[in-house]
């Protein structure tokens, strides 16, 4: 073959990829009822095989030690539905009003700047800040949220299934991987730093983000907020997305406290979100997990869109746990690592001076 050949299959190439990428992509969106248990089951048994194994290391039966552990997690999510269910009801019935208020002071903001000569009705006029639509868009959430309750339990059955499954068969499927494809040492020896990696990072954000809910609950709770447990859990999950994450976990907050205790409170709110963020987010996470664990901010957003779209919502509070899997697979591999430092964080270059006396070293 010569060169004119191998030039001219070059762009055919380049869009076989480019199609195979558009089927693969449709048929994760078609295999979202499928594929959501299945990799909510997965990280969860990927954070619950460690527990498992020390049952087993003193004793205890497989079976027995995977039953135990469910019922256990089991058992913290049922507590924290008693605890938060409630409060999670009364935030939701009092959102309308809360809406309301905000329409109020948005209207008041906008006259206040008309008196002062900065006329902004005609682009964030009141009339597009109706109370009626909002409170169509909360009912609407409501309804949507009663509606998905059956769903929910469904979903929810299906995921404790296939978690059992998952935790009973785990220990095997390296064998059987290497006895059904005929992987060798190195392969395996891949993989295993793969699903080590993997639940590294699992473990270690969700140690993490359980810290971080919990002191923004006790905090908010100080501070005589309602709906304290709420905001707690909201730090919680949204925690799991870096940079955005604790941004959006303020918001509704600090609206809140905006509303009913005035200026100064939100102040002391949002003061309090910043600094418990940036202990957590700059200080404790990275000594926990290192550098390699850092996803670039413009990653995080391209995920956060990217599965949002092809998922939904739980689709994006998977979407950095599953780009971080992708990542760790890829630096784990000699020929793909290239990529996974383009995932990175950019590290600071060395001064220009450092580098010179370094080469000069060289």
């Amino acid at each position: 073959m010569n060169m004119r050949d191998r030039q001219s299959q070059v762009p055919r190439r380049w869009l076989l990829n480019a199609a195979s990428l558009v089927v693969v992509i449709a048929g994760l969106r078609a295999s979202a009822p499928f594929m959501l248990p299945l990799l909510l089951a997965l990280f969860i048994a990927l954070l619950s095989f460690p527990m498992v194994g020390f049952l087993c290391r003193r004793g205890v039966r497989l079976i027995l030690a995977v039953v135990a552990t469910v019922l256990v997690e089991v058992g913290v999510l049922l507590v924290l539905g008693f605890v938060i269910a409630p409060t999670l009801n009364d935030f939701v019935a009092a959102a309308p009003g809360y809406l309301e208020q905000l329409n109020d002071r948005w209207r008041e903001l906008l006259v206040s700047l008309q008196s002062r000569g900065i006329d902004l009705t005609e682009t964030f006029g009141v009339e597009n800040l109706d109370p009626g639509q909002l409170f169509d868009v909360a009912g609407g959430v409501v309804r949507r949220a009663v509606a998905g309750v059956a769903s929910a339990v469904s979903f929810s059955i299906l995921v404790l299934f296939l978690l059992v499954f998952f935790l009973i068969e785990g220990g095997g499927i390296p064998r059987k991987a290497s006895a059904a494809f005929g992987l060798d040492s190195r392969a395996l020896k891949y993989l295993a730093g793969v699903v080590r990696e993997v639940q590294h990072y699992l473990g270690v954000k969700t140690l993490i983000s359980i810290a971080t809910g919990t002191l923004l609950g006790l905090f908010t709770w100080a501070l005589g907020m309602p709906y304290a447990p709420v905001f707690g859990l909201v730090a919680f999950l949204l925690n799991f997305v870096p940079a955005i994450g604790s941004i959006i976990a303020a918001v509704p907050t600090v609206i809140v406290a905006l509303l009913i205790y005035g200026p100064g409170r939100a102040a002391i709110v949002a003061g309090g979100y910043i600094l418990v963020n940036l202990m957590i987010g700059n200080v404790i996470e990275p000594s926990l997990m290192g550098r390699r664990f850092g996803l670039s901010t413009l990653v995080v957003f391209i995920s956060l869109i990217f599965w949002g779209w092809v998922w939904g919502p739980l689709g994006m509070l998977l979407s950095v746990p599953l780009t971080m899997m992708i990542k760790i697979a890829l630096d784990e591999s000699e020929e793909l690592q290239w990529v996974s430092v383009l995932m990175g964080r950019v590290r600071a270059l060395p001064p220009a001076d450092t580098a010179d006396e370094t080469e000069a070293v060289k």
